[in-house]
């Protein structure tokens, strides 16, 4: 068998087209670029293999020596058939040594099937190639049997006749396929080239802002420079975010749930709709809602989870004189998220609407969907963003917003946001309590009930405006619309500190796109919070206070709060939550990656018992100032880092910034411990600076007894010394 699949790069993990060719010994792959059989790259001997597993799109292969291969094939159908000839090809290498290398591994009748369905079989000609070529197949087959048994006289030269007529259909069936699909390996070409521009653009874009929020040292100290946080600086960034709609391509609604291709031609701030222009020329139902208009362009990994409102596709459509084919897309709600094994995250669950609600019900429709990846997923714009353009922002200007009995406009300190369902449900006096702890350590508070009518547009100015934000987490705001979008646009897009109050005993926001905000953030249990002079509401209005307050006049002071107040400690534990067995007994994290026995915060007890001063988030953070200040004043002033290094470390924003903060810039010892469960983690900024340490890697993963724990945790204290 053979024929084109995506191969990840051992680097990079870029996917890239691979021609491999299955054999009776080996699976070679070439660079399709050169043509499929001219330029070798490599080959996966069938006999190192020590088990390979597929789960629908991806082929895993892991050989004995440990290193492993990702495939992916086109489509489900093409992966399945790899899947079944390689495991054949290895259950026939396993039974016997083959003395003839050149055989090909014969098939089913449905497996042929199969795999004529995925050589292009639509076309006449190329159809007839593959039935000459597999009867080519079928007869060298029988020859080599003939060999085996003693009969060479007349195998022998049929043989060498067989196997010339097969190579001579091969070709022609090269080139016929060749032909067929030339104008698709363009196009996924230039797909691929598209892919790693935009992955490429979105490392850099990550690392310079990681790199822009730790290197404080590297600001600088021009009493003139614009804070980011300044009305100026934001009505600039969000001018520049609300005309980029224009021209955007969607998949925009048009009758009976039914979405179509187009391009945004207007957007109406009055009524908060979308003018679309359909790609087919259709002039009807041009204006719709803005949740109804869909960019297209794959979402960030925190704007999917259990709950959200999405686009999914499902079924095919035809071309015609107006259309090129294509799928046809649906709106669907998000009630489960997975890993695989090779840690993609993957998405099922079901249509919004069925034929009661007046929806087009298609041949193709099926209620619910399942593992669909990412990249197959839309979903809508934040009303907030769009509210930034020039022209709304002028009107928002005129809003009495925050005006003062003067009549002057004044910037709120904070932003109270909460679901107005909570008003009826939660204990009472849980968000008077909040409110009236703010303003009694002098904060100027804005929220909702200031309004007789509060729109999105109030909320997009006092946001811009104010300080911080202080947010009233519960399963309710997780799933109020405008609770979530204005959560998103707080940490998303004017980049303001936000505040997690949990309001609730139900922990169901943790699946929420709120709860992946928050995930690895410290938040504030009210849970328990009785009396407005309760710890709670201390250290509430000490962490608000904190982004209120005046800045340090230099630099370091902004970093570590002045040599003077730098806490001394031995090593300090940085880690992610996700990863801490501990938080998730606790119910601070609602997963987790990892054992008990690879938890960041056993081994700081241990670190603890063995004499060691430690810093730990949860044992240190006060709140007395903000967040960032106080962990870089832990990193200047231990000896030691310990990096918990995992897939979600790296994926985490604020982990990235502590490592890079500690590796980079104050170029402090790190002692590297592996946990979590993957690999991912090595191609990332943090794998390759943990490359470039001079301690060894310890790896907790495979701890899996206390004796297995402990051995580990000698190597650990032994480096910390």
């Amino acid at each position: 068998m053979e024929g084109l699949l995506q191969k990840r790069s051992d680097v990079l993990g870029v996917w890239r087209d691979r021609y491999f060719i299955l054999s009776s010994r080996n699976l070679s792959y070439f660079d399709p670029a050169d043509g499929a059989r001219t330029s070798y790259l490599g080959l996966i001997p069938l006999e190192a293999i020590s088990y390979f597993e597929s789960d629908g799109v991806d082929i895993c292969i892991r050989l004995t020596a440990g290193k492993s291969y990702c495939l992916r094939g086109g489509t489900p159908q093409e992966a399945q058939a790899w899947t079944v000839a390689l495991n054949k090809a290895r259950k026939a290498r396993a039974g016997k040594t083959d003395p003839h290398p050149s055989t090909v591994v014969s098939f089913t009748d449905s497996e042929t099937t199969l795999l004529k369905q995925v050589v292009h079989g639509s076309d006449a000609t190329a159809l007839g190639l593959f039935h000459k070529w597999q009867e080519s197949k079928d007869r060298i087959s029988e020859l080599e049997q003939q060999l085996q048994q003693q009969q060479p006289e007349n195998a022998n030269c049929d043989l060498a006749q067989s196997r010339a007529l097969n190579k001579e259909l091969t070709a022609r069936l090269s080139g016929a396929e060749e032909k067929l699909s030339r104008l698709e390996k363009e196009n996924e070409r230039l797909n691929e080239e598209l892919r790693n521009m935009n992955s490429v653009s979105a490392i850099s874009n990550a690392n310079l802002k990681v790199n822009t929020r730790v290197n404080v040292e590297d600001v600088s100290t021009s009493p003139n420079t614009a804070s980011p946080r300044t009305p100026q600086a934001n009505g600039a960034q969000l001018k520049r975010l609300g005309t980029a709609v224009l021209g955007q391509p969607v998949y925009s609604h048009w009758k009976q749930w039914q979405f179509f291709k187009a391009t945004i031609n207007h957007f109406k701030p009055d009524t908060h709709t979308f003018v679309v222009d359909f790609d087919d020329g259709d002039v009807t139902n041009r204006e719709q809602p803005f949740d109804l208009v869909y960019p297209d362009r794959i979402p960030d990994p925190e704007d999917v989870a259990v709950g959200s409102l999405v686009l999914f596709p499902q079924g095919q459509y035809h071309a015609d004189h107006r259309n090129d084919a294509g799928r046809f897309w649906h709106q669907g709600v998000i009630t489960e998220m997975r890993e695989t094994f090779n840690g993609r995250r993957v998405y099922s669950g079901h249509h919004t609407k069925g034929e009661a609600d007046g929806k087009r019900i298609l041949r193709a429709y099926k209620y619910e969907f399942r593992d669909l990846q990412l990249e197959d997923l839309r979903v809508a714009g934040n009303i907030l963003d769009l509210l930034c353009s020039s022209d709304v922002e002028r009107k928002l200007t005129a809003l009495s917003i925050g005006q003062t009995p003067g009549g002057t406009l004044a910037d709120p300190d904070v932003f109270l946001s909460f679901s107005l369902r909570d008003l009826e449900t939660l204990s009472e006096g849980t968000l008077d309590r909040i409110l009236n702890g703010l303003r009694e350590a002098g904060l100027t508070v804005y929220s909702q009930l200031d309004e007789k009518t509060f729109t999105s547009e109030h909320a997009a100015n006092a946001m811009q405006r104010c300080k911080v934000m202080v947010a009233c987490i519960s399963d309710h705001y997780a799933t109020d619309d405008d609770c979530r979008m204005q959560f998103q646009f707080a940490k998303k897009t004017v980049k303001l500190p936000a505040i997690p109050c949990v309001v609730t005993k139900t922990w169901e926001w943790q699946n929420s796109v709120v709860g992946l905000l928050i995930a690895g953030e410290l938040y504030i249990d009210f849970n328990h919070a009785t009396h407005s002079g309760c710890p709670k509401v201390a250290e509430l209005q000490a962490r608000a206070t904190s982004f209120t307050k005046p800045k340090p006049s230099s630099p370091a002071d902004a970093v570590a709060g002045g040599t003077s107040n730098t806490c001394a400690v031995d090593v300090m534990v940085s880690y992610c939550w996700t990863n801490s067995f501990t938080a998730k007994e606790a119910k601070q994290v609602p997963t987790l990656v990892g054992s008990m026995h690879s938890d960041p915060r056993r081994l700081r007890d241990s670190l603890e018992a063995a004499g060691f001063r430690t810093w730990l988030d949860v044992k240190q953070l006060t709140g007395n100032e903000g967040l960032f200040e106080e962990i870089a004043k832990g990193l200047k002033g231990c000896k030691v880092v310990l990096t918990c290094v995992s897939a979600e470390y790296a994926r985490s924003e604020n982990c990235r910034m502590e490592f890079q903060y500690a590796a980079k810039s104050l170029r402090k010892p790190l002692v590297p411990v592996i946990v979590g469960e993957t690999e991912e983690w090595r191609e990332t900024v943090v794998g390759l600076l943990v490359a470039g340490q001079d301690n060894p890697e310890i790896d907790f993963r495979t701890a899996r007894t206390e004796a297995d724990f402990q051995s580990r945790m000698a190597e650990v204290l032994q480096h910390c010394s």
